[in-house]
């Protein structure tokens, strides 16, 4: 769990570095975590309550096509390569 919340630290502060450079403007959001608030939302994934919505799947070969369908901005939830 820890490494989840370095990288999103990471992630906010890369958006942060890049904003003057991208086309389009790039805000980090950044929240505080509580132990009891990450406790709540294991026990729900654990739960089967709460799941990530998937848009589409594309097979590795379709890489560039997923990367594509993602530019179009019509992504409603995650997209996933398998291998």
């Amino acid at each position: 769990m820890a490494d989840l919340l370095q990288h999103t630290r990471q992630t906010v502060l890369g958006a942060m570095l890049l904003s003057p450079f991208a086309k389009h403007r790039l805000v980090g959001i950044i929240a505080k975590e509580s132990a009891d608030d990450l406790a709540v939302l294991r026990s729900m994934v654990e739960a089967g309550t709460l799941r990530p919505t998937l848009d589409r799947t594309f097979t590795l070969s379709e890489a560039a096509k997923a990367m594509d369908y993602l530019t179009e901005g019509q992504v409603r939830g995650k997209l996933a390569v398998s291998i």
